[in-house]
């Protein structure tokens, strides 16, 4: 009996990690296919993934007193789509679990509210170079644990060589 209490505490721990994962992931995607619609509507590249500044987003990389631009962003599902939205620095959001919704999880207070929260890091390291790091966290027995998922994100598309 005891062997198969344990399997069903670690199949619950390994069920929470994974779905920590793919939230960590979803939101690397989300901010990956910001940035292709930006292409697509021909737009600047990272228009609309700077949530904290509003446009035309001031933060010159190529400035020498600049090391790099980054903001605290959460995903928002709104009329408009997909948008990121400003988040204070270093606090996390509950997400909301909803099996009657798309998508199944969000901020929006509507459902159950689930174990995890996460935030969207965005940093520009260098001209048409971001870096976004997704961080999922959530409680397991009382212990705190994350999972930090990271990409890096290029302006490789020039409409001009096509």
């Amino acid at each position: 009996t005891n062997l198969v209490v344990k399997f069903f505490a670690y199949s619950r721990f390994l069920c929470a990690k994974m779905t920590a994962t793919y939230l960590s992931q979803e939101a690397i995607e989300i901010v990956r296919s910001i940035r292709d619609t930006n292409w697509i509507e021909e737009e600047t590249w990272d228009n609309n993934i700077f949530c904290c500044r509003p446009a035309p987003y001031d933060c010159d990389i190529s400035d020498p007193m600049v090391d790099s631009c980054s903001c605290d962003c959460r995903i928002v599902y709104g009329a408009n789509g997909v948008e990121l939205d400003e988040q204070n620095p270093g606090s996390l959001s509950p997400l909301w679990f909803s099996p009657d919704t798309i998508p199944y999880f969000s901020y929006v207070q509507v459902g159950t509210p689930t174990e995890f929260e996460r935030i969207i890091h965005i940093e520009e390291t260098e001209d048409d170079w971001l870096e976004v790091c997704a961080t999922t966290q959530w409680k397991h027995k009382q212990q705190a644990l994350e999972i930090t998922v990271c990409d890096q994100l290029y302006n490789w598309y020039d409409p001009w060589e096509i």
